[in-house]
């Protein structure tokens, strides 16, 4: 009777001890307190796209906090050297029009004999709203950024899946 007696204690122990606790689940329990997220860096912001438009404000450009010369060894361990100064030689002067009698530039011009290229003339800001005389005719010269205008000759959609394609 004593063995019995000891079984029927022990079943009772185990029916009281909770089943999570045996196999390794864990209680939820309600938080205390509501978390928030932390706050964004400052310029990271995304604006809803709703309000994205054209000539919108930009953000101020984000200040440097040093400046290293070049050929200096980084402060992160194993990064690369900084690459040296860049040379200039063999560019055009910067800022200037570059010469249009240059042998590339005759050997770009007799590559394109035979084509028809449209003279033109550059947009004022590259707006609609800026060029209104450009924007008159963005059909007739294809102006796709003001007014999504297309030729028949243009790829608008690929066919294929994960094909690309430039017109």
């Amino acid at each position: 009777m004593k063995v019995h007696a000891l079984t029927f204690l022990s079943a009772i122990q185990l029916s009281v001890v909770s089943a999570d606790k045996l196999n390794g689940r864990h209680a939820h329990f309600k938080r205390q307190a509501t978390t928030t997220a932390p706050p964004l860096a400052t310029g990271t912001e995304i604006p809803p796209l709703a309000s994205i438009t054209l000539g919108m404000p930009t953000r101020v450009a984000p200040q440097f906090s040093a400046t290293y010369s070049p050929g200096a060894t980084p402060p992160i361990k194993d990064a690369p050297v900084l690459p040296t100064a860049l040379s200039l030689v063999g560019w055009p002067p910067q800022d200037k029009i570059p010469p249009t009698d240059s042998k590339e530039v005759k050997e770009w011009m007799k590559e394109l004999e035979g084509f028809h290229i449209p003279d033109i003339p550059p947009t004022k800001d590259s707006t609609c709203a800026g060029d209104p005389s450009a924007a008159a005719n963005a059909a007739k010269n294809g102006w796709w950024t003001c007014g999504g205008y297309t030729r028949s000759t243009d790829i608008v959609a690929c066919p294929n899946k994960l094909d690309w394609g430039v017109t």
